[in-house]
């Protein structure tokens, strides 16, 4: 998945439930409760993992965006970041790397620019998060 613009969505721009080996790069998400979300599949019992997650940029995570209702009364799990990487030792072996992840909202809503639910196994590189950018 590369070269999308992703705005306003309730939760995660791209949700990858169960979903290994693939590449998202390039891409742009704005004002979604996360960028892009892995997770471990339980119905068809399925990993996210091996999947790589780089140079991306995401602005806003857990805005109110559109909608005028922020995140958190949105979803009521996982936390505003930019990607939330979800149940350990079920979510493995994914590299997420060079990606950034800026808040430029007056009210602060993005808790982090990773968060690494999955354990040691998953390696984070180069993520820039930033709470100090406004736009003018």
């Amino acid at each position: 998945l590369s070269k999308n613009i992703i705005t306003n969505i309730w939760f995660q721009g791209f949700k990858m439930l169960g979903v290994s080996y693939c590449t998202v790069n390039g891409n742009f998400f704005s004002d979604c409760y996360q960028g892009v979300g892995l997770a471990y599949h339980p119905v068809v019992e399925q990993e996210a993992s091996g999947n790589a997650v780089n140079a991306n940029i995401m602005r806003d995570m857990g805005s109110p965006g559109s909608f005028g209702i922020p995140g958190t009364s949105r979803v009521s799990f996982g936390g505003a970041h930019g990607i939330d990487i979800h149940d350990r030792d079920l979510t493995r072996y994914n590299t997420v790397t060079d990606n950034v992840v800026a808040d430029t909202q007056t009210f602060k809503t993005t808790e982090s620019a990773v968060r690494n639910g999955g354990g040691e196994t998953n390696v984070l590189q180069h993520n820039l998060f930033s709470v100090d950018l406004t736009l003018e």
